[in-house]
């Protein structure tokens, strides 16, 4: 017998070990007849007693007859709102399932538009030339593709120097040296390299060492301006370009300020 308890070691009621005690725990679960009791309505005497309303039991099933019971019939009949707004409408508890790719592309596009207000990429130097944005095809090196060319550049020079005819060096010379050469029709008079001596052709491309000539004959010429005379002719009048004047970019070369020098021989 246990003393605490007075019941003896034999009696099965009395739990021998802490995994049989667990055990009854576990079995000693709620009935149905408990969850019945927990659910069933309150007695007459205590909603009396409260002064509660009194529903009557719906005759078919209980939400329909519950919300219809909510709705104000003098708004709307309770039988139609019911119908058109609560019946064979489906209400979905969970969020939309995305697909895995969506989602990243998504995530992409909105860093990328990040990155873009922040930061705008531009190309260098390097990038460029590597890129070829300023080569120009070979399939488009002809000759006859760059005479309009030649005749704009013919008409710029006339706005650009007037009268060809009454030119003052003074006037005329530092204009000529600024002035862009992309479409004249060059003609090497001298140079180191006897080779480029008689060379004719219209500047498509300049670079700050080079000048690249289109023939008559669709042949593509690289005259270096080193060490090389160039003469073009406006109208009747012919001037002379010294390559060694012109060692810089056309771009540099138009916001440069020059001083008259003397005439460097080759």
């Amino acid at each position: 017998m246990n003393p605490s308890t007075g019941k003896k070691r034999g009696d099965p009621s009395t739990p021998s070990s802490p995994r049989q005690y667990k055990r009854q725990r576990t079995i000693a679960t709620p009935t149905d007849s408990s969850t019945a009791t927990l659910s069933a309505p309150l007695p007459d005497t205590i909603t009396n007693d409260l002064g509660l309303d009194k529903h009557p039991q719906p005759s078919g099933p209980y939400l329909p007859s519950l919300l219809t019971t909510l709705v104000n019939p003098k708004i709307a009949s309770p039988e139609s709102a019911f119908s058109s707004k609560v019946k064979d409408r489906y209400l979905s508890l969970d969020n939309p399932p995305r697909d895995a790719a969506k989602r990243k592309a998504a995530r992409l596009r909105s860093k990328k538009l990040r990155q873009g207000k922040n930061k705008k990429e531009k190309l260098n130097a390097s990038d460029k030339r590597r890129l070829g944005v300023y080569d120009v095809p070979k399939e488009q090196c002809k000759y006859k593709l760059f005479e309009p060319l030649h005749e704009l550049w013919n008409q710029y020079m006339k706005d650009l120097l007037g009268d060809s005819n009454n030119i003052v060096a003074a006037i005329a010379l530092p204009k000529i040296l600024k002035a862009d050469f992309h479409g004249c029709l060059l003609t090497v008079i001298r140079s180191k390299c006897p080779s480029y001596i008689g060379t004719t052709g219209i500047l498509f491309k300049e670079t700050e060492k080079l000048f690249h000539l289109v023939t008559a004959d669709d042949q593509v010429k690289l005259i270096p301006k080193s060490n090389s005379v160039f003469s073009f002719s406006l109208n009747t009048t012919v001037f002379t370009l010294f390559g060694n004047h012109l060692m810089s970019r056309a771009s540099e070369r138009a916001a440069k300020k020059y001083k008259y020098k003397f005439t460097m021989d080759l």
